[in-house]
């Protein structure tokens, strides 16, 4: 309520502090029109003398009570002087009446109907006097300019002031009214909207409170930590949502002490009384672990601490805490100690040495396997010495071994982990061989290495053994290169002499006899030639590398079939080949090995024509793809059995001694196809024919020019 009246006061002292600044201009419009009046009518000394009395009155009282209204209706009673003197000094004329209507209307802005009687006042007394005065005949009154005023008139003129008058003054009244209302309304709305915001704090608090409880709550599910009050005169135990939930009881369940108790580990119970005792007796804050079995049977580990409370008298009245399920950390702790008692296990009885060294390039720690590769007796001879101690002064590449694992070791701290070879050191004096790892392991605050030595000196003399035997390999190697060689060149020259005899004398006789003698001996040492060219070829796929350029498949097999073509079979029919190739088609490969399996298969399909058919066929198909160059070679041959499929790429395999060759053929084609990264694959029906399907890599071509515009070069490029 004070308020109120407050803001209410305000507002009067607003409207005060603005209408008496209006007034100031009104006053000074005032006296100024009095000045202006006197210089018509001639009247300076009415304008001057009453105008200043009258300004003189309104602003003393002012200052002399500035807490007081009283100025107002001083004011009031000079806006009727002034009616007065503006009436005398235009001698009478009746519109001057109208600066009290003026005046009237000029103090509504005060809201104060009151002020209206003071003005009302000095009319009133104005026309009587004057009036009076004037119609008893004295001169120069200049009350109006009419001689006479019957009593109608007079009363007329009085009823129209006198609504004027009250015409202002309830307007003043009905705007103070209006006003306070506008405050009373104004200051209602902000009680209600203050009511409003108190509420809706309120609201928001409690909402607050409940998600500040929701989160409480959420936060001790999550730290598995509950709050406690115990009152000791009741016995009475209350327990958070937490709690229930640890003891897996229904949220509500009453509990008391005693009932808590039945829930511990019976072998925890007396440690826990007598903590609660002495917290009871010397009313301190306590704390202790124990075991606790719930409603359902299950082992936990709890954590409590609490604090007691005692009322003016020094009595115990309460006593309140926390208690937290630990069973997850005692379960992480126990094992833990088990993983320690594990990786020492691990650390002692591992057969390679395994140590620890810290920043400071010490070792901290090592296992029974270290001691015994260096020759001590027990572990402090080797604890707290760097690397460098246990290392001869150099290591095989020359540099100083307490230089070189120094830069190891931080190179490992950097990395996270390093391996290395290094030379050690025994106690005796004897070097060893060892591969190193170092690994990057917290220990604590800080990291540490974790050292592990594998002793390689067998390695190493297995490496030089095989070195050495590598040497005799490629010695031998060379030795059987050069063997093959010699008996090609030195068997198959007195061979084709050896032909060349038989053809000669099978020309100069004609003896049936001896001319079978001759064919028989000429076959003998033409199977012979040809073995010992599967030997060389053999020999040249195994130690030749892989030369690859661009071929024409068509002119290839035209001429393997061109040197094919007085190849006679088991019967001595001709067998017809024929061709399936993309029209000049390339392929990017070996071609002295390209031409082996493709001369080796299509010889032994005219070898092995079948008797049977009437015209024995070899089909050769090509197809060249993205990726692959895939080759067909079939024909209607005698077939090979289904048993003797999966040995016939053996070498020396023959499927019967009646065939033909020297069972390399096959083998050859084998390990020529698996040179070349490819597949051979094999399909075959006896008496309907052979088919074998081969699949080689694409290379591609790479197109170079030398300086002679004339002799452009290939060059295949091993897209494997």
């Amino acid at each position: 309520m004070n308020l109120y009246k407050e803001q209410v006061q305000e507002f009067l002292n607003t409207i005060k502090t603005k209408s008496d600044r209006l007034i100031n201009y009104f006053l000074a419009a005032y006296f100024t029109g009095g000045i202006i009046c006197g210089y018509f009518y001639d009247t300076w000394n009415i304008a001057v003398t009453v105008g200043s009395l009258c300004l003189v009155a309104y602003y003393s009282t002012k200052l002399l009570l500035p807490n007081s209204n009283a100025y107002q209706y001083v004011l009031s009673g000079i806006l009727g002087i002034f009616m007065a003197q503006y009436i005398y000094q235009m001698h009478g004329m009746f519109e001057m009446h109208f600066i009290a209507f003026i005046g009237s209307a000029i103090l509504i802005t005060y809201q104060n109907w009151k002020l209206q009687i003071p003005l009302v006042l000095v009319v009133v007394i104005h026309h009587a006097i004057f009036g009076y005065l004037q119609y008893l005949g004295f001169q120069e009154i200049y009350f109006t300019k009419l001689e006479y005023m019957d009593l109608e008139t007079f009363i007329i003129h009085v009823i129209l002031a006198a609504v004027i008058f009250f015409t202002c003054g309830l307007w003043a009244h009905h705007f103070k009214k209006y006003s306070e209302r506008q405050i009373e309304q104004t200051f209602e709305m902000g009680r209600l909207q203050e009511d409003k915001e108190k509420t809706e704090a309120l609201i928001q608090t409690g909402e607050n409170l409940k998600f500040t409880i929701d989160k409480l709550n959420e936060a001790q599910q999550i730290a598995h930590l509950g709050s406690w009050e115990r009152n000791i005169g009741n016995d009475v135990v209350f327990w958070s949502d937490e709690i229930y939930r640890i003891f897996e009881l229904e949220k509500g369940t009453v509990v008391r002490y005693s009932d808590c108790l039945d829930w511990v580990h019976p072998d925890d119970i007396q440690t826990i009384k007598e903590v609660g005792t002495n917290a009871l007796i010397n009313c301190q804050p306590y704390n202790y672990e124990c075991r606790i079995i719930t409603s359902t049977g299950k082992l936990k580990y709890v954590f409590v601490k609490g604090t007691v409370q005692v009322d003016d008298a020094n009595r115990v009245y309460k006593t309140s805490g926390i208690l937290q399920d630990i069973t997850e950390r005692k379960e992480a702790i126990e094992a833990l100690r088990k993983s320690e008692d594990q990786f020492r296990s691990l650390f002692e009885n591992a057969r390679d040495p395994i140590l620890l060294l810290d920043d400071t390039q010490k070792f901290i720690d090592c296992n029974q396997a270290t001691v015994k590769i260096l020759g001590a007796t027990s572990k402090e001879q080797i604890l707290f010495k760097s690397p460098g101690e246990f290392s001869p002064e150099f290591q095989s590449d020359g540099q100083l071994s307490f230089e070189k694992s120094k830069q190891m070791d931080r190179n490992a701290f950097f990395e996270g982990s390093t391996q290395f070879e290094w030379l050690h050191q025994r106690l005796d004096g004897s070097v060893f061989p060892v591969d190193v790892s170092l690994t990057k392991i917290p220990r604590g605050n800080k990291n540490i290495l974790l050292v592990h030595w594998r002793d390689i000196s067998e390695q190493k003399q297995a490496n030089e053994t095989l070195a050495h035997q590598n040497a005799e390999l490629i010695k031998t190697n060379s030795e059987l290169d050069r063997f093959v060689y010699s008996v090609s060149h030195d068997l198959r020259a007195p061979l084709s002499s050896m032909l060349g005899v038989i053809e000669i004398s099978q020309e100069e006789t004609t003896d049936e006899l001896l001319l079978e003698h001759f064919r028989m001996l000429e076959s003998s040492i033409k199977k012979l030639d040809g073995f010992i060219g599967d030997i060389l070829n053999y020999s040249r796929n195994s130690r030749l590398e892989i030369t690859n350029q661009k071929i024409n498949l068509k002119e290839l097999i035209l001429d393997i079939t061109s040197n094919l073509k007085y190849m006679e079979s088991n019967n001595h029919r001709k067998v017809t080949v024929n061709m399936d190739i993309p029209p000049d088609a390339t392929v990017c490969s070996d071609r002295s090995r390209l031409y082996i399996i493709l001369n080796n298969l299509i010889s032994n399909a005219i070898r092995y024509q079948n008797p049977h058919v009437e015209k024995p066929l070899v089909n050769v198909k090509i197809d060249l793809s993205d990726t692959e160059t895939n080759i067909v070679v079939k024909d209607n041959g005698i077939g090979i059995k289904k048993e003797n499929q999966q040995k016939i790429f053996d070498m020396f395999y023959r499927v019967s001694e009646s065939s033909v060759g020297s069972g390399l053929g096959l083998y050859i084609v084998k390990e020529i196809v698996d040179k070349l990264e490819g597949r051979i694959e094999l399909e075959s029906n006896p008496g309907v024919g052979t088919a074998f399907k081969i699949a080689l890599p694409i290379n591609k071509l790479i197109n170079t020019s030398s300086n002679d515009k004339n002799n452009d070069v290939q060059i295949c490029n091993d897209n494997r």
